[in-house]
């Protein structure tokens, strides 16, 4: 019956959010307001004296980062999912008549919408580095032949693909219509990509517009980074197939569940009713959702900054 009147509480405050046309991301985020603020406090008093924040955290500022960067709507919106999939997972625990269950499924199912943005940042980034080693390499080429980077760029454009063509149109734009110092415009340009081999490239290009010979070390900027993309392919395929094995394994677990219930219904009984069969499960939840995390932490791209 508990879990009757948690669904019915939510939908009575659903049905007035609605009712008075209550923005629901807008309201999370006045509740969360003064949170934020004593977490940008400590997180700032953590920066001055040199503390590393912990894992979990590092995975909330890598979210917000990636939204930010990727464009990939308010990170409110994913926080209401959060509050949302944490309820579903009250109301499973609750059904199951296990606090402890119901504990850890709100917990862990609130860490979904996080942990999807960590591996929507995984795919971003080896796009972007993709699309940097290609716009790179064209524009690398034709600056080596021709010895004008204005000239490279213009005659590289249609080459370079998304979204790197539009940041060099962004650097083009800043010689062309706002100032004529392409040095000023690199240092523009680095600034609106935060990866290692491009910033490594654009002071390369900076240099020499002063030194012509410089532009003849840029194609091994090229080629190291081709180096860690074959790398980083590698490691992906192996990563794959530790994926394909973890979801088999996670399913082999959940389904024994329903298969106990049908075959050993006395070991279903114990598992569902009584104290040291409630512990046992939330263990076993618990131990799948940091697994999922961990996973999901450690594939990170190599380039990452």
């Amino acid at each position: 019956m508990m879990q009757f009147k948690v669904l019915a509480a939510i939908l009575m405050i659903l049905g007035l959010f609605i009712l008075f046309r209550v923005d629901a991301v807008q309201f999370i985020g006045l509740l969360l307001r003064p949170w934020n603020k004593k977490r940008k406090t400590k997180e700032r008093i953590d920066r001055i004296v040199g503390k590393t924040p912990s894992r979990l955290r590092q995975m909330f500022n890598n979210s917000q980062d990636m939204l930010e960067s990727a464009d990939m709507g308010d990170l409110r919106k994913y926080q209401l999912g959060a509050v949302l999939l944490a309820v579903a997972g009250v109301l499973i625990g609750t059904a199951m008549n296990n606090i402890l269950a119901a504990i850890v499924l709100a917990l862990g199912m609130a860490l979904i919408p996080v942990i999807y943005i960590q591996i929507k940042t995984g795919v971003y980034i080896r796009n972007l580095n993709e699309s940097i080693e290609t716009a790179l390499s064209v524009v690398t080429s034709a600056y080596v032949q021709s010895g004008d980077l204005i000239d490279a760029v213009k005659s590289s454009l249609k080459a370079i693909p998304a979204p790197m063509d539009d940041i060099f149109r962004k650097f083009l734009f800043d010689v062309e219509m706002i100032d004529s110092n392409v040095v000023q415009a690199l240092y523009n340009m680095e600034n609106r990509v935060e990866r290692r081999h491009f910033k490594e490239w654009c002071a390369a290009a900076r240099h020499s517009q002063s030194d012509r010979e410089i532009r003849y070390t840029m194609p091994g900027i090229v080629e190291r980074l081709s180096e860690y993309r074959q790398v980083q392919m590698e490691t992906d395929t192996a990563m794959r197939r530790m994926y394909t094995d973890y979801g088999l394994m996670v399913a082999i677990i959940l389904s024994t569940i329903p298969m106990m219930a049908m075959i050993m219904p006395g070991w279903f009984d114990a598992l569902m009713n009584t104290v040291a069969g409630k512990i046992a499960l939330a263990i076993v939840l618990l131990a799948i959702f940091l697994c999922s995390i961990g996973v999901v932490v450690t594939n990170r791209p190599i380039d990452a900054d």
